[in-house]
């Protein structure tokens, strides 16, 4: 299974919090585009950079999602200030 490693840096963790968190519409959103968020983690020395695993259904899917106006709308109300996608694939 394809799966994203995340980082994003945000100068309000608890935007972040509402966007992406269990009952968050960009994670509702997230999920209807078949990436579901498998785990989450704060860095132990700056509680604004989050780490975040998603599992992928289909990464073509998951690529549209990501360029979408919504999605960068939830990018912009989590207050994500720069980040990072890193495409794992299983060994």
């Amino acid at each position: 299974m394809t799966q994203i490693l995340f980082r994003n840096d945000t100068d309000d963790p608890e935007a972040w919090h509402r966007v992406y968190g269990a009952t968050g519409q960009g994670r509702a959103d997230m999920e209807a585009a078949g990436m579901t968020i498998v785990q989450t983690w704060t860095a132990a020395d700056a509680p604004g950079t989050l780490w975040v695993l998603v599992d992928v259904d289909d990464p073509a899917d998951a690529r549209d999602f990501m360029a979408t106006d919504t999605g960068a709308r939830h990018s912009a109300d989590a207050r994500i200030t720069t980040g990072a996608v890193h495409w794992l694939e299983p060994m």
